[in-house]
């Protein structure tokens, strides 16, 4: 199957338009309607530009029409400026005229409740009638600064935009996204593309990722996100930017339940469950931010397109406390920071005598007599060890212009020697000295521990970038099953898992004492027996369950003792016999399951079992279906797998079988994404020679779905 399209080709009339038209168009530059055309005038706008407003034949200088199909030529956007119950009448009108985009700033739509969201619906109704992309409505419009666009109203507009830079920007909050670019101004940072979506009636976050993934002017994708209408849509798109070396960094919101709720009432998108689209998220190589300026640290810090080869890091400092900091930082970023060699440590000594030198190194205030060993100290770093990233706090030293003259050229000659190698600078300075810097290859940031932070999160990103798009899934085994009974008791469901080539121990239900004697006879001792009833979902709770059961004499009562114990516990409850199995007694006790997400669809669920799951709460998530080198990472991921290891002496569990079963378990999980609800696996025998499915549980789906294509 060849894989989708992208929308670029659909999306070009809205973010890179030849020709505009403001509708409702205000000659006042400082109201809402005003502002698009003030800020497409003062941004450079070299297109077509022109406004529709009834009362006016030009509004500040730009001619104006009574409707957008009296405009001459060919328009490619339209800015929608009026009343929530006017923009369908005005796209009506630019469909007459021919327009191919639409950017509704326009507010009054889903978001105030059900009459707003049925004018919302229309809109969205009458885009896909006339083929007119829609970006919004109630958002706040985008910002192309490389083609001189600027199709927003928002105050940040007044601060100094960002620079040209490669990052390109997507929110869904508007507002949100106004701060982080006014802090991008403050800071510098470049953002070349900024794009808000508002309510989403057509354009949504996924299409702009699709979108600036193609844009060859991006080198870097972020953006804040509250929610995700399709999944399928957001996978290609992370895909795209991943096969197209970009990196991506989100700030998702929705990961209280309070702060979940929030989203729903905010935009009218739904939020999933955050450890779902944590997973989620990583599986398709995003680099999750947690607060705006880790968001921007990491944007800025990918932006230099440098992907290290190593998590082998360099710390230096004037200060040895902050050095210790850094390291800790390093440490907890996953960066390796090891000792420099002997020779290394020396050479730094004979210019530094008393500096610390075996990683970080601590030059303490000797630089300030000699600032020219700073350039030294990296020179014998680079060409005596093997670390990618280097990190150098300088504190205010930055604003000593002497000083920073006098280090410049040599910094910038290992700067050139050593290209691939991500190079940090943690310093207070002015901004002459920061551009100066950055122009020659340095990124610049004023705390150390966000610098070193910036820095792991870019190896991750590299990481991630240097993993397949896509493993090939196993086809090994038995066909995939289709699920087509209703809820299933213990036995119905390890039947299906068997059918799906998951190995379960051998067993048989029975319905007298004679019978279970022959049942446990011919399966061979010790055997466990449990009762088999939906009514009874927690047999041990219910005095269901035997174990060690290694005679005749102990089946044929334990039959009958169980039968007492669980009409005792549930009188009136459905006994459809007692289940014989063979008891696995060796191994380690894991948990494995499905679930499917409204939002985001099927996931498979591992840990190890007992007081990890439940209580340490040691689980990992996939997105299905996944293969064989993607569930082993997922078994890897856990805290607790030191004991799957071999931890103490214990046996290694065979992690290749119980990947195998959990790859298979996600391609199960992708094939009745519509069929099954959940399923546990609880537990999962993991042993020396393979896996077991000892107890299952089923829960059907309560409405249909398509099945995710594997």
């Amino acid at each position: 199957m060849s894989a989708p399209s992208s929308p670029a080709s659909t999306l070009a009339a809205v973010f890179a338009p030849n020709s505009i038209l403001v509708y409702g168009a205000s000659s006042d530059p400082t109201r809402i309607g005003g502002r698009p055309l003030r800020y497409l005038k003062e941004l450079g706008f070299k297109g077509r530009l022109y406004a529709v407003n009834p009362s006016r034949e030009s509004v500040q200088g730009v001619p104006s029409f009574k409707t957008a199909a009296a405009i001459p030529g060919d328009i490619d956007l339209a800015v929608v400026v009026v009343p929530a119950d006017a923009v369908s009448a005005a796209i009506e009108d630019c469909a007459l005229k021919g327009v191919k985009g639409a950017v509704v700033l326009s507010s009054g739509f889903a978001e105030i409740g059900a009459s707003g969201a049925r004018l919302q619906a229309d809109l969205a109704s009458l885009g896909r009638k006339h083929g007119i992309r829609i970006l919004g409505p109630n958002c706040l419009g985008y910002v192309n600064g490389r083609e001189g666009i600027s199709v927003t109203f928002s105050p940040s507009r007044e601060l100094r935009w960002p620079g040209l830079g490669t990052i390109g920007f997507v929110t869904q909050s508007g507002a949100f996204g106004s701060h982080c670019a006014a802090v991008s101004s403050n800071r510098g940072i470049g953002l070349g593309m900024w794009i808000t979506t508002g309510n989403e009636s057509d354009i949504d976050v996924a299409d702009c990722i699709d979108y600036l993934a193609t844009d060859r002017h991006v080198n870097v994708i972020a953006g804040y996100i509250e929610g995700c209408r399709d999944a399928g849509k957001l996978a290609i798109a992370l895909e795209r930017a991943r096969s197209n070396g970009k990196p991506v960094i989100l700030l998702k919101a929705g990961i209280s339940d309070v702060g979940a709720a929030a989203v729903v009432s905010h935009t009218a998108a739904l939020a999933g469950r955050d450890e779902l689209f944590d997973a989620f998220l990583r599986q398709h190589g995003v680099i999750r931010a947690s607060s705006v300026d880790d968001l921007l640290d990491t944007a800025y810090a990918c932006s230099a397109g440098i992907r290290p080869d190593s998590s082998r890091a360099a710390l230096v400092s004037t200060s040895g406390g902050v050095a210790v900091m850094m390291a800790d930082a390093a440490i907890a970023g996953g960066l390796q920071v090891e000792a420099f060699s002997d020779e290394v440590q020396q050479k730094i000594r004979s210019i530094l005598p008393f500096a610390g030198t075996r990683n970080p190194i601590d030059t303490t205030a000797q630089m300030v007599n000699d600032i020219t060993v700073f350039s030294k100290c990296f020179q014998y770093v680079l060409n005596g060890s093997d670390c990618d990233i280097i990190v150098a706090h300088l504190s205010f030293i930055g604003y000593d212009r002497t000083l920073m003259d006098n280090v410049y050229e040599p910094l910038r000659e290992l700067r050139r020697q050593h290209p691939t190698k991500l190079f940090m600078l943690s310093m207070l300075c002015t901004s002459e000295t920061r551009i100066q810097y950055e122009e020659a290859g340095f990124l610049v940031f004023e705390d150390p521990t966000r610098a070193v932070q910036a820095a792991a999160k870019c190896r991750t990103s590299a990481i991630h970038l240097n993993k397949p798009l896509r493993a090939t899934l196993p086809e090994t085994g038995a066909a995939l099953p289709l699920f087509e009974i209703g809820n299933t008791n213990e036995h119905q469901a390890k039947a299906f898992l068997a059918r799906a080539g998951i190995p379960i121990p051998g067993e048989v239900v029975v319905h007298s004492p004679q019978q279970a004697a022959d049942a446990a006879e011919g399966i061979g001792f010790p055997v466990v027996m449990k009762v088999v009833s939906l009514d009874i979902p927690h047999k041990t709770e219910a005095g269901g369950v035997l174990l060690n059961v290694d005679s005749r004499e102990k089946a044929t009562a334990g039959y009958s003792a169980i039968l007492d114990k669980v009409t005792s516990y549930r009188p009136g409850a459905r006994i459809e016999g007692i289940l014989v199995g063979r008891q696995i007694n060796d191994g380690t006790e894991t948990i494995a399951g499905i679930l499917n997400d409204p939002v985001l669809g099927p996931f498979v669920m591992f840990g190890l079992g007992g007081i990890f799951a439940e209580v340490l709460k040691d689980v990992a998530f996939r997105s299905a279906p996944f293969g064989l080198d993607e569930a082993e990472g997922m078994i890897r991921e856990l805290r607790s797998f030191p004991i799957l290891d071999g931890a103490r002496g214990r046996p290694k569990a065979d992690i290749k079988a119980l990947a195998a079963t959990l790859s298979r378990l996600s391609r199960l999980a992708a094939a009745n994404s519509g069929r099954i609800d959940s399923m546990d696996i609880n537990p999962l025998i993991v042993r020396a020679d393979g896996v077991f499915a000892v107890d299952a549980m089923i829960v059907a789906a309560r409405l249909g779905g398509n099945p995710v294509q594997v």
